[in-house]
């Protein structure tokens, strides 16, 4: 089982742990590129 991106974005967000922070710009920038490459892909 794996969880969706944007789960894992909100978990990080909702937990406010440091360690959990640090890693969302990281998430953030992935989370960008699939919107980018799934809008490519419907065009």
């Amino acid at each position: 089982m794996v969880a969706d991106l944007d789960d894992v974005i909100r978990s990080k967000e909702a937990a406010g742990r440091p360690k959990d922070l640090q890693v969302l710009p990281l998430l953030y920038g992935h989370q960008a590129t699939r919107s980018t490459q799934r809008q490519a892909e419907l065009e």
